[in-house]
């Protein structure tokens, strides 16, 4: 692995694809024949854009995001218009307050590059049946090895959202973006089939098939192969550490909570990501803090009133 102290770990094509390889959710002939396509039609399978370039970012307020958000600015010098949707989720409010943070920090950050995240309102699934979607969101769809946990095509539902997103910049501010970045790791397309490599390729050759433009471009920067990426969590975490990002801002949490559970999934995985980095963990956990009496009680009182906060916000932008 070829890593300089303050830039991000590649690997060879040859093992990126052996990793890929063992993947089965992943399904390399459809992959090679997709970026074959690419190749014909326009020279490259994924070219990184030119400084100043504008891009649209999937940002969630999450670990990743955030960082990859800071990534495209500093690394590359991108134009960064974020994408926050409000799809439905239980977390909408701390997950906004944290998309909030970091518009605040990056703003001040990089004033010339930095544009405020839109927010756009789209239940994902449709709320009237969305209970009866996420409620089997962890189970296997099937006992094949091959099946898959989540929700059913929910990436094509945002890269959609993107490219729809795009061309209102396009309409309405003069604003040309035919690049978009979401914040799929690796690991996430060990679970979920549409957070593959093989997904994101899939997705950028429909967009491109049905919009007749095939200089659409999606990626995802931690398994972008054409750049030699194909990092894990670690990666970014140490990234934040060297360039002093407060990720400690960002929300992994996927309860119901203002302070991030520290219990859940999602919590575990973070807490567990920071430690094999070797790098300290700054997120305030409920599950540490003393005495738990007080603070489940102020962790309510705070819920209560940003949540309160992001529903006078919604009803504002309506």
């Amino acid at each position: 692995m070829n890593q300089k102290t303050t830039d991000l770990p590649t690997l060879s094509k040859n093992q990126i694809d052996s990793v890929l390889k063992k993947r089965p959710l992943e399904d390399l002939p459809t992959l090679s024949s997709i970026e074959k396509i690419f190749e014909s039609k326009r020279g490259h399978v994924f070219k990184m854009p030119k400084k100043n370039t504008p891009v649209i970012l999937l940002f969630s307020g999450g670990l990743d995001t955030t960082i990859i958000w800071d990534i495209l600015l500093n690394k590359y010098g991108l134009n960064v218009y974020p994408l926050f949707i409000r799809r439905g989720q239980i977390r909408m409010p701390l997950e906004e307050k944290a998309v909030n943070d970091f518009a605040n920090f990056y703003e001040k950050t990089h004033p010339k590059l930095f544009h405020a995240p839109f927010k756009a309102t789209t239940a994902i699934p449709p709320l009237e049946i969305r209970w009866d979607i996420t409620k089997h969101a962890d189970y296997r769809i099937s006992q094949k090895p091959s099946s898959a946990l989540g929700l059913p095509l929910y990436s094509s539902e945002l890269f959609n959202k993107a490219v729809q997103y795009a061309y209102y910049l396009q309409f309405k501010k003069q604003v040309f973006i035919r690049d978009v970045f979401c914040g799929f790791m690796p690991s996430d397309g060990t679970l979920y089939r549409y957070e593959t490599l093989t997904s994101i390729r899939s997705n950028n050759y429909n967009i491109c098939n049905l919009t007749g433009d095939f200089s659409w471009q999606f990626s995802s920067l931690a398994l972008e192969k054409e750049l030699g990426f194909l990092f894990e969590k670690e990666a970014l975490i140490k990234w934040a550490f060297i360039h002093n990002l407060p990720v400690e801002l960002s929300n992994s949490c996927i309860k119901f909570s203002y302070y991030q559970c520290g219990k859940c999934g999602f919590c575990l995985l973070r807490k567990r990501s920071f430690l094999n980095a070797g790098i300290t963990d700054k997120t305030t956990y409920l599950v540490d803090m003393s005495p738990q009496v007080f603070y489940k009680i102020l962790n309510k009182f705070l819920l209560f009133s940003q949540t309160l906060r992001f529903l006078l916000d919604v009803w504002l932008s309506i």
